[in-house]
């Protein structure tokens, strides 16, 4: 008998729009880490893009993009490629994109799909371009990350700062991320995320609560020029 075909149902389970609804923070989010990086427009992919919030984002913001994802979404997403990002080679071309940005996707990976995907990642990549990762922060997550069952592999700032250097970005930056918009326009907020943090207070209480607890790290590094090499 031959293999049976696995149902892919992550999204439906993981994404439905009752637990996770649209809202606007990944315009909020997309914006902030583009003119972060300085880019305004351009080509990008988002590996893992799941029902494409993200990637939609990058498209509003002038961005020409694509998706790849184990699993094909309801949402009609541009250049949508089914692709196990852990094992297969991305169905695009070398040093095709200006952003390879890639949300809650890595800790899904063991080891060797974690090298796969890097190189991956660096490939498609421009010289002078940038890959970026969203992780959960297992500082601050290491109670609920395993709640996911797909969740294999935690992360810190230095062990994710590690695996985008080894795998031959430079310019590498790993920080712990708010995912309050406030937080990112008057950075002095993040005083008053650390004390609700400690505060006994249920991550049920509302959005400041739970963001100061449910924290994750946004990585940046830059695909080496031809500045570096010269």
């Amino acid at each position: 008998m031959g293999e049976k075909k696995r149902e892919l149902n992550y999204l439906a389970v993981s994404y439905d729009t009752e637990s996770k609804p649209k809202t606007a923070y990944p315009d909020h989010l997309m914006k902030h880490v583009t003119e972060q990086l300085g880019l305004r427009g351009g080509s990008a992919v988002d590996v893992g893009c799941g029902r494409g919030d993200q990637l939609f984002a990058l498209q509003r913001l002038g961005f020409e993009v694509t998706g790849l994802d184990l699993e094909r979404s309801t949402d009609d997403i541009p250049r949508h490629h089914v692709c196990d990002v852990g094992r297969e080679v991305f169905p695009m071309a070398d040093a095709s994109v200006d952003l390879a940005f890639s949300k809650a996707v890595i800790e899904h990976l063991y080891l060797p799909q974690i090298e796969h995907f890097m190189l991956e990642m660096r490939r498609i990549t421009k010289p002078d371009g940038f890959v970026v990762l969203m992780t959960p922060d297992w500082r601050y997550m290491h109670r609920d990350f395993y709640v996911e069952f797909t969740h294999v592999s935690p992360f810190t700032v230095r062990s994710l700062e590690q695996c985008m250097r080894m795998y031959g970005l430079v310019d590498v930056s790993v920080r712990s991320f708010i995912q309050l918009p406030p937080v990112w326009r008057y950075p002095w907020l993040k005083g008053a995320c650390d004390v609700i943090n400690l505060l006994p207070v249920p991550k049920s209480a509302g959005k400041w609560a739970r963001w100061s607890k449910e924290r994750v790290l946004l990585g940046i590094g830059r695909k080496a020029g031809i500045s570096d090499h010269a």
